[in-house]
């Protein structure tokens, strides 16, 4: 960069575009190989550990890996159960691509995003692991998991972004100006 009074407007164009750059990629990648991949994680990886619960309980629900993309449904069979179904989806979807795609375009070389995957990841196994002891063992599991994947992981992207935001407010108010 030059020095002088363009020195500021060009590292802050530099700044933008490379943010919007940034983003528009992880958009992309989002969006196909992503996408793709939770598909495989439901029916290869998490699929297969909840089928592997061997219990009285667990035989009373048809699982399915194959109907919707990236989630697993649990169906009851059982006498009286309406055939109430539970779901489990795989994690790091729209509610982290939108907390995502802020923190890439705003702090583009922080890894913010991609600590936000990891615990999106983290909670998401978590949540598997609830909606896992639901299949085998108790309803609770199922409430554990709903808990997990539409409050916590909803939370976790709002404060990620809140938390990146105002840590730096300052120095973030002085870039947009």
């Amino acid at each position: 960069m030059t020095d002088g009074p363009t020195a500021e407007p060009a590292a802050r164009s530099h700044r933008v575009l490379l943010g919007i750059g940034m983003a528009v990629l992880l958009l992309i990648v989002h969006l196909t190989v992503w996408r793709e991949a939770r598909n495989v994680l439901a029916r290869h990886v998490a699929y297969p550990l909840v089928a592997a619960v061997d219990t009285d309980r667990a035989a009373r629900f048809d699982l399915d890996a194959t109907s919707f993309d990236r989630t697993i449904t649990a169906v009851r069979t059982d006498v009286g159960s309406e055939g109430a179904m539970e779901v489990y989806w795989v994690p790091a979807n729209m509610d982290y691509l939108l907390a995502a795609l802020v923190l890439i375009a705003v702090f583009p070389r922080r890894l913010y995003w991609f600590c936000l995957w990891l615990v999106h990841l983290a909670i998401g196994a978590l949540a598997l692991a609830a909606f896992a002891v639901g299949v085998g063992w108790t309803d609770a599991g199922f409430a554990v998991g709903v808990f997990l994947r539409v409050y916590v992981l909803r939370a976790v992207s709002l404060l990620a972004v809140v938390g990146a935001l105002t840590s730096g407010s300052k120095k973030f108010l002085d870039r947009l100006v």
